[in-house]
């Protein structure tokens, strides 16, 4: 192996292994993780934002400390309690 082919080689393994060893950690300011509606109420007093929309629920990107003006229509998209918890694991839906 030539050393052109050797720095190829390491140009692609050694991001790969570094995207391997990190870990996703949950924003615990995100509604989803926190308390759910009662965050969103908090963050937003007003009432514009008042339900807990999940992170996964949407192509976007995660905003507003995943409060949103629209209840989800999905129980797996909405989270009342917080938590980590949808709807239906909360008892809700």
């Amino acid at each position: 192996m030539d050393a052109l082919s050797r720095m190829s080689l390491m140009v692609a393994v050694v991001p790969a292994l570094l995207l391997a060893c990190a870990q996703w950690v949950p924003n615990e300011e995100y509604c989803w993780y926190a308390d759910g509606d009662a965050s969103c109420a908090e963050i937003y007093p007003d009432g514009s934002r008042p339900f807990c929309r999940n992170v996964s629920c949407s192509e976007e990107e995660p905003a507003d400390y995943g409060c949103v003006a629209v209840k989800p229509e999905e129980s797996d998209c909405y989270s009342p309690c917080g938590g980590g918890m949808s709807a239906e694991m909360c008892g809700m839906a």
